[in-house]
């Protein structure tokens, strides 16, 4: 599961991402919209970031386990 959260959250960066690197992105959307995408793509990387400590710290207590 925790394999499975940090593999959406990724997709979901890449797909804002991808929202980003277009150009006409920016002509179409309202500042508020950037803004949200923006939110909601660093609320990701943080999400990201916290999920990968939590995978560091299974394999860690997987590894003295055994």
């Amino acid at each position: 599961e925790l394999a499975a959260r940090i593999e959406a959250a990724e997709a979901r960066v890449a797909e804002i991402e991808a929202v980003f690197a277009d150009p006409s992105f920016y002509a179409g959307a309202s500042p508020d919209e950037v803004r949200r995408l923006e939110e909601e793509r660093a609320g990701l990387v943080e999400e990201v970031a916290a999920l990968m400590g939590e995978w560091e710290g299974v394999e860690e207590e997987l590894d003295s386990a055994y």
